[in-house]
């Protein structure tokens, strides 16, 4: 059964636009690029276990037209030989390297079509050729997805090509690639959905008199820049429009940052502080990799309730960054529990790529719905209710791999 959502021509064409790429990252690439998964002279004719098959009888007919009109190269042209900064271009005799790992009930026909490039050991994304849908499967010890949550090649295939576009994706010479934490457009993004977000809010707050013109900055750079705190962090504070409303609350329990209610936070933090000694004693103001506190609630939790307690600054729950290698916005909500199951994605595994956490735009744009529709009120205050709202795991609290998460 082919899928009417795989198209071979059009994932071919994004595939061989992810190629471009890679050779302008990478040009001693050029001479090798041939079109046609199936000619280079070190492609298999047979499966791997059934020498006298021809390979192309292993294959559904869509997958057959979409190798046959990508461009690909050799594995030995190349130690760098990457489409994305995590996955290899389709190798046929990879095809079938996990076959013991398939469930014996279901993706029977699934074939390992990018290979994860960390690792030949790792999985990658998963083809499968009953349904035509894919999935980025880590191997061994990971549960294999519901069939629900395969998604589109096509989607997968835009959602790298967007890291390329957008400079995401960085350049490190002689061939190399990686994510860098977070680019100007992830930045810009992040900003319009603080933005959208604020109009909302204010959209439906009951009395609009003290409206002022808008400002730029939650926090002055000047006090940004006497603590602790990730890159990304600092110039959201910096950027970010001000509320027309101080101290306005966008979620429940959990209000904005003005530039004396920052200061007097960290003022107020001892130097020999759990959350300053964790930073300083895993070297992650160096590696640009300390868990901030963007919007703050006035509820402080218990801190011991698991290790991010550390990172809690004078015990406060609300949304914090948590930059990773690749993800400088990635976030997490910690509620009036200590707990941080909310605005979490279901399931929380990524579909197109290596596992990543929820990123500020697509917390604030759930936000931003949850008000528009109603589920959240709003009062003089801005959005009502306490903390303790985001205690329950509640379906609206949770974040789904859509069309707004764009890579």
């Amino acid at each position: 059964m082919s899928s009417t959502m795989f198209s071979p021509q059009r994932c071919a064409e994004l595939h061989n636009l992810l190629v471009a790429y890679a050779v302008e990252a990478n040009s001693d690439l050029a001479p090798h690029i041939t079109r046609n998964a199936f000619t280079p002279p070190a492609a298999p004719t047979t499966h791997p276990e059934d020498s006298n098959t021809p390979i192309r009888s292993y294959l559904s007919v869509d997958i057959i037209l979409f190798l046959e009109s990508i461009d690909t190269w050799e594995d030995s042209s190349s130690p760098f030989s990457n489409v994305a900064p995590f996955a290899h271009p389709p190798t046929l005799h990879r095809f079938w390297d996990f076959d013991e790992y398939l469930p014996a009930d279901q993706y029977q026909n699934a074939v390992l079509l990018y290979g994860d490039s960390e690792s030949s050991n790792a999985g990658g994304l998963f083809f499968d050729m009953d349904t035509s849908l894919v999935y980025w499967q880590l191997i061994p010890g990971f549960q294999w997805p519901k069939p629900e949550d395969w998604i589109p090649l096509e989607v997968a295939l835009t959602r790298w090509l967007k890291m390329w576009e957008t400079g995401k994706v960085q350049k490190l010479g002689h061939g190399y690639m990686g994510l860098q934490k977070w680019c100007a457009w992830e930045l810009e993004r992040d900003l319009k959905a603080w933005d959208n977000l604020l109009h909302a809010i204010e959209g439906k707050m009951p009395d609009r008199s003290n409206n002022s013109d808008v400002k730029i900055g939650l926090v002055d750079p000047t006090i940004l820049g006497q603590w602790p705190a990730n890159s990304f962090t600092r110039e959201f504070l910096a950027m970010a429009r001000m509320p027309r409303r101080a101290g306005l609350l966008v979620a429940p329990g959990i209000g904005t940052f003005t530039t004396s209610s920052y200061h007097n936070l960290h003022l107020s933090e001892g130097r020999d502080s759990q959350r300053l000694h964790t930073i300083s004693s895993r070297n992650l103001q160096q590696e640009d990799l300390i868990p901030s506190l963007l919007f703050p609630s006035a509820t402080t939790v218990d801190t011991s309730v698991d290790y991010f307690g550390n990172f809690l600054l004078q015990g406060r729950a609300g949304l914090y960054i948590v930059p990773d290698m690749g993800w400088g916005d990635a976030v997490t909500v910690v509620n009036g529990e200590g707990n941080r199951e909310a605005f979490e994605h279901t399931p929380r595994r990524c579909p197109w790529g290596p596992g990543r956490g929820a990123v500020l735009a697509e917390v604030l744009q759930r936000w931003t719905e949850l008000i528009e529709d109603g589920t959240w009120g709003v009062d003089e205050n801005g959005v009502t209710g306490g903390i303790e709202m985001l205690n329950e795991a509640h379906p609206s609290l949770c974040l789904k791999w859509d069309a707004k998460s764009e890579f």
